[in-house]
């Protein structure tokens, strides 16, 4: 019987020709050399659906109709293997709090954007970085390309939770690219301080939710880390740890009333660099070649109006990179405030293969308040994401829902009612990504849908403004996230590739904790 099986199987090959040839290398059964699995972690075994409670379905959503090829076009060698999500401590422990909390995950609506001559799919919103990510995994490390993730967010993101365990297990598994953008200091009091310089006193700051409704203009052009620190005396200083870095950067604001400022490496002057007297601010960057062992990078104001946005610091080897911009009380609306050119300019130096725009929640509360009416909403989401799509064309673009809203201060037995505008501004976000063709995660979904702010609540995961998760919450939330863009990697259609990845991931620490 084997033997005739095989016999068929050449018959149907001749007879159908080089497309029966492509059709066959998709099948399981396809002659490849065996191969282990890839060493990221111990290889779960596979579980029943029921044991897994934050993996649901298939993450990717192509247009209805349209069906997704295994591979890109056939190709020589063997299809690129891409790693499991790796089941360590940390992510079990995660897991099992989802579990309690009811919170099922969801998949990423990831549509198809191009279509080959047959009409099969042939490139999704995601297929872009999803194909740098496949590079990382190469074994010729010349082939290997850095991977730059920029996310524009509110308060839900402004301390670099949940976006911390998203970045932890891509890096964990593709490489750390370092660290990224990095403010003067923190910009909110609860702001992330992993990530910024240490500052002397003599610095203000302004960013976008100080400069909306009504309230005065920015003095100084915003632009892409949403807000900048100006030093108003002299003196005025910050250091940055550079002690794994090669490639350093600042951005500053170049304009005629700016002092000038000095940098220092390791105590050792660098450079200083004086205004140029051009007429219009304009957006400048230093880039410094580290020597190497540099561990400190110092930047002094010599008197005031020295405008800093901030500096990027990424690692020698290609990796990801994952910027968090996180403004607290920010919406679409206040995003549009950003200076467009100064935007383009950073969007340039950061050269960023996704944007992610992660609002919503703010959203809803002014539209209750009447400070927006519901169409402006709309109109205010479409703007941003056409200015991030113009900014960045060679970025593909995710955008992320707002978690479930409820109402503060209500009547006893109405306590977490679910805000009323929350479905229509989710369907509304959810519809405007895809046309502008974003992939789209929907985050209230994936937490639970109504009654899932109260369920995080009695697990004490809920701050006391009733607005904001906290402590391992904040974590559930990355892992639902970081889950699902795995899963749509996964099931985005592979490419060949002749080399066979030889991968080791770093060692997965719990992210959990209370908040500080």
């Amino acid at each position: 019987m084997l033997a005739l099986a095989r016999i068929i199987r050449v018959l149907l090959l001749l007879s159908l020709g080089a497309g029966a040839g492509a059709w066959l290398a998709f099948e399981p059964a396809a002659a490849t050399p065996a191969r282990p699995p890839v060493a990221l972690a111990p290889v779960p075994q596979p579980v029943a659906e029921a044991e897994d409670p934050i993996r649901t379905q298939p993450a990717l959503a192509f247009i209805p109709g349209q069906t997704a090829p295994t591979a890109f076009g056939p190709g020589p060698g063997q299809l690129l293997d891409r790693p499991r999500y790796a089941r360590s401590a940390g992510v079990r422990k995660l897991d099992r709090i989802a579990k309690r909390l009811k919170a099922p995950g969801a998949t990423i609506d990831n549509p198809c954007i191009a279509h080959d001559v047959q009409g099969h799919c042939e490139r999704t919103a995601l297929s872009r970085v999803f194909g740098r990510l496949d590079t990382l995994l190469d074994d010729d490390e010349s082939k290997r390309q850095r991977v730059s993730v920029v996310t524009f967010g509110n308060s839900l993101i402004a301390s670099d939770r949940v976006t911390d365990v998203v970045r932890h297990r891509l890096q964990s598994v593709f490489g750390d690219g370092g660290p990224g953008i990095m403010y003067v200091r923190p910009l909110h009091f609860f702001g992330r301080r992993a990530w910024t310089g240490d500052a002397t006193p003599g610095w203000f700051h302004e960013y976008l939710t100080q400069h909306y409704g009504g309230r005065p203009e920015p003095k100084y052009p915003l632009g892409i880390t949403g807000g900048h620190h100006v030093s108003f005396e002299r003196g005025a200083a910050t250091t940055w740890d550079v002690s794994k870095a090669e490639r350093f950067e600042i951005l500053y604001l170049d304009h005629k009333k700016s002092s000038s400022f000095k940098v220092e490496i390791d105590g050792t002057f660098y450079k200083r660099l004086r205004p140029s007297g051009r007429r219009a601010p304009t957006a400048q960057t230093l880039a410094i070649d580290l020597p190497p062992g540099a561990q400190k990078v110092k930047l002094t104001a010599e008197g005031p109006r020295v405008v800093i946005y901030g500096a990027t610091l990424e690692h020698p080897t290609p990796g990801v990179v994952w910027d968090t911009v996180g403004i607290v009380a920010a919406s679409a609306n206040t995003y549009l405030l950003v200076d467009e050119d100064v935007l383009a300019d950073h969007m340039a130096v950061r050269q960023p293969n996704l944007v992610v725009m992660q609002l919503g929640g703010n959203e809803n509360r002014r539209i209750d308040r009447k400070v927006f009416t519901y169409q402006q909403v709309v109109d205010d989401f479409e703007k941003f994401v056409d200015r991030m799509r113009e900014t960045a064309p060679d970025a593909d673009c995710l955008t992320v829902g707002p978690i479930e809203a409820v109402y503060s201060h209500t009547p006893k037995g109405k306590e977490f009612e679910t805000r009323k505008w929350l479905a229509k501004v989710n369907d509304a976000q959810r519809r405007i990504s895809l046309e502008k063709g974003c992939a789209y995660f929907d985050f209230y979904r994936a937490m639970g849908g109504e009654g899932s702010f109260w369920r995080f609540h009695k697990a004490g995961y809920v701050s006391s403004d009733r607005i904001h998760p906290r402590s391992f919450g904040l974590d559930v939330l990355g892992e639902l996230f970081a889950r699902a863009l795995f899963d749509a990697y996964q099931e985005e259609p592979r490419r060949y590739r002749p080399a066979t990845p030889a991968l080791t991931a770093q060692s997965d620490a719990d992210l959990g904790g209370e908040a500080g």
